[in-house]
């Protein structure tokens, strides 16, 4: 069975966002637009998280 990387699989749930955006009536897409700008703030804010995470040295154990 072939593996999909992360980022293709992101690709791929944008994609599926944006089929649900250009389906949705004009109320609807103001809200799936929010929910999609806020996804985009976390991933953000993980990605930072993350690089601090690696660059924090760790413990080697007692």
């Amino acid at each position: 069975m072939p593996t999909t990387s992360t980022d293709d699989r992101i690709k791929a749930i944008w994609a599926e966002f944006n089929e649900v955006l250009n389906a949705a009536d004009r109320e609807s897409m103001a809200i799936i637009m929010a929910i999609k700008l806020q996804t985009e703030v976390i991933n953000l804010r993980l990605a930072t998280l993350e690089a601090s995470l690696a660059r924090t040295p760790r413990g080697g154990g007692a």
